[in-house]
């Protein structure tokens, strides 16, 4: 499967100007809207999600999981993974199949942590 910048929100990247391979899908989803959408999402305790587990709501499977790490940072177990893109707004609440337990993930902003700028 394939993944244009704008469904992992790099479109600030992206020339619309000028024409390449690949440039009218990029304008049709610019102007269109996309499937899915890469979201950051933290679940509690130390569980690390891993690349291919299936994100879920209300049972029916919505997206993946591609890559995921405790942080020590957070205080948390963090994770990335695409999802359908009516279910990307910060503080949805999802479910995480991990290795055959069902947990309660929570949509979040990225990037997950942002250093104080130093004055």
């Amino acid at each position: 499967e394939e993944t244009t910048p704008i469904e992992a929100g790099l479109d600030r990247f992206v020339r619309f100007d000028k024409e390449y391979v690949g440039s009218a899908v990029l304008l049709d989803q610019q102007e269109n809207g996309v499937q899915r959408k890469l979201v950051g999402f933290t679940l509690p305790g130390r569980s690390a999600p891993r690349a291919g587990y299936s994100l879920l709501h209300q049972g029916e499977t919505i997206g993946a999981v591609t890559s995921g790490s405790y942080s020590p940072t957070l205080d948390t177990s963090i994770g990335m993974g695409y999802v359908l893109e009516r279910y990307v707004e910060p503080g949805a609440t999802l479910d995480l199949d991990l290795r055959g337990r069902i947990v309660q993930v929570t949509v979040t902003a990225l990037p997950f942590y942002t250093r104080p700028r130093r004055t």
